[in-house]
């Protein structure tokens, strides 16, 4: 197993990155730092929820200029990519930076979390339209 990639099996830990995202919400995101190269930066740190790890949404800028986004958890200080099911969801968004409220939507979309319908969240993105894909609110 790659050191930096974290395996999740048990439906308590998924339920857990559930969580998470349920209560994550983009007034809490700090600004995406895109740095281009391979190194993360970690964009959404998390305090707020009742999840029992810390997870953060890494991003990072290719040299090609592709942005791309994972979902990582902090294990003793060190950043692993979370795999549920055999797969990463390592997202490429092309050459366009994707905002926040995109990136955290798409990250609850794919784990099958209702977004919430928060005002402030709005208020940070609102309904958005990318490569034909609607993300609303």
């Amino acid at each position: 197993m790659p050191d930096n990639v974290r395996y999740l099996t048990k439906k308590k830990d998924i339920q857990d990155v559930k969580t998470y995202l349920r209560n994550a919400n983009t007034k809490d995101f700090a600004p995406a730092a895109w740095v281009t190269g391979s190194r993360w930066c970690f964009g959404h740190g998390e305090g707020r929820s009742t999840s029992k790890e810390t997870y953060h949404i890494g991003f990072k800028k290719q040299s090609d200029d592709r942005h791309i986004t994972c979902l990582f958890i902090d294990v003793h200080g060190t950043q692993q990519k979370v795999v549920a099911g055999g797969v990463t969801i390592e997202k490429d968004w092309g050459a366009e930076a994707p905002s926040l409220a995109e990136v955290l939507l798409f990250y609850k979309k794919a784990w099958g979390v209702e977004d919430s319908d928060d005002e402030e969240d709005k208020e940070y993105g609102g309904d958005v339209k990318r490569d034909g894909e609607q993300f609303s609110r």
